[in-house]
């Protein structure tokens, strides 16, 4: 389990027993303030655990490194794991898939700030060293804002603080033999503007751009209305950044059984349902998701798979002790 502030730790998955459905669930991780989950992944002991930063570096570690705690601990910090300068931190917390067999036949997409977008075989990043690796070169001003997995089939997305994006095919951006390079230009972005999200798209899913702006505003759109253009280009408009709303927070990918996670600046959190959300065109203002407090504001949104919610723990729960302390 990986949280917004940056802490991980492992759980054995026999702790989950099996329940009938309606129940409370068991406590997942004890959250600080202005801290949510953002990443539940199930893997085994030997899975390699990819640790990219907003640098362009890469890290590993295997799965029976990282912190083994209680379902209500925290776990750990893990900037105190990695040999990672202060002024960088942790963008994407990737696991390798567990058949090896399928590392030569995947890819990752890389998408940074100044809107370069580059595309590696998976198995580039099998062996990394204790001090890391360069994962991406990135010019002084640019940082890496997200690493995702991809096939040929997919198409990627990228969204803007000013309100556009892109949608291109997965193969307009050809397949990098070396980890040294900048990549290639995915959006074309006016001085001001740089990109805040990246997510991918499955041309055979119903999926929608979930857009959620600064001020507490957002929408749910189709991706339908994004045809697929060549990647460089100026984009569209996604999302209006009026006075009302604000920049753009983040844009993403979602199903009717997503779950949106909102944190503000002041460490007010909602949860909100992808379906509570009516579906409205592409160049339109959204409406109000978080009714927010005088001069706070939105700073993060995470996208939760239905098995990532957690539930209110029960009165033994709340009693368990907590092996973080």
């Amino acid at each position: 389990t990986v949280s917004h502030r940056g802490y991980i730790k492992r759980v054995p998955l026999s702790t989950y027993k099996a329940q009938r459905r309606g129940g409370k669930g068991r406590s997942g991780m004890k959250m600080r303030d202005e801290d949510m989950v953002t990443s539940l992944f199930v893997t085994d002991t030997h899975t390699p655990i990819l640790f990219f930063t907003s640098k362009g570096m890469v890290y590993q570690l295997k799965c029976h490194k990282l912190p083994i705690a209680a379902p209500q601990a925290l776990g750990k910090a893990m900037v105190n794991m990695l040999p990672i300068d202060s002024s960088e931190k942790i963008q994407t917390v990737m696991p390798m898939p567990s058949e090896k067999d399928s590392w030569n036949d995947l890819q990752i997409l890389f998408a940074t700030k100044n809107g370069n977008v580059r595309r590696n075989q998976l198995n580039d990043f099998v062996n990394i060293r204790q001090n890391g690796k360069i994962a991406m070169k990135l010019h002084n001003d640019d940082e890496l804002v997200s690493v995702l997995p991809c096939n040929t089939t997919n198409n990627f997305f990228l969204a803007t603080r000013l309100g556009k994006a892109i949608r291109c095919d997965i193969n307009d951006v050809r397949i990098f033999v070396g980890r040294d390079s900048s990549g290639v230009r995915g959006i074309k972005l006016k001085p001001s503007d740089y990109v805040v999200s990246m997510s991918i798209v499955n041309p055979d899913m119903k999926q929608y751009v979930l857009s959620v702006t600064e001020n507490g505003f957002g929408k749910r759109t189709s991706f339908d209305e994004y045809r697929a253009q060549s990647r460089g280009g100026k984009g569209v408009i996604s999302i209006q950044t009026t006075e009302r709303n604000g920049d753009v927070v983040s844009a993403h990918a979602v199903t009717d059984d997503h779950r949106l996670m909102l944190i503000t600046e002041a460490g007010q959190m909602i949860c909100i349902g992808a379906s509570d959300l009516r579906v409205i065109g592409r160049n339109t203002q959204g409406v109000k998701l978080f009714d927010l407090k005088e001069n706070d504001r939105l700073v993060s949104a995470a996208v939760l798979d239905p098995e990532e919610i957690k539930e209110e723990p029960d009165n033994a729960e709340e009693n368990a002790p907590d092996n973080n302390q």
